[in-house]
């Protein structure tokens, strides 16, 4: 499944473009998503999980690395982190040679 998203800009500002609606559609989305996996956390937990790149976006400061796993082992640690803990950064790499199980992993959680 694709999500199709519109974005509108409302703006008398010439310098607000496409580029800058689209930064704050995605400031936006990430957030949600941010907020919904940390909303069991105290404020000051909160703001040591969260933080924000040098060009504004929000980033967390967690993520599950999936090197050195044979792709069984990945595949569980992908699962248990992306549907069980909510780690919304997974570091999977054709290297690693498991990052077929983390795309089929999210297929199904968007299907």
């Amino acid at each position: 499944n694709v999500e199709s998203v519109a974005v509108h800009i409302v703006s008398s500002d010439r310098a607000d473009n496409i580029y800058s609606a689209f930064r704050r559609y995605w400031t936006q989305r990430k957030l949600q998503s941010f907020e919904s996996v940390t909303s069991n956390l105290s404020a000051q937990q909160r703001k040591k999980l969260l933080t924000q790149t040098n060009n504004g976006l929000p980033f967390m400061m967690l993520g599950l690395g999936t090197g050195g796993l044979r792709p069984k082992k990945a595949e569980k640690a992908q699962r248990i982190g992306l549907l069980d803990v909510g780690y919304r950064l997974i570091d999977g790499a054709e290297a690693y040679e498991n990052e077929a199980s983390l795309g089929e992993i999210l297929a199904q959680e968007q299907a």
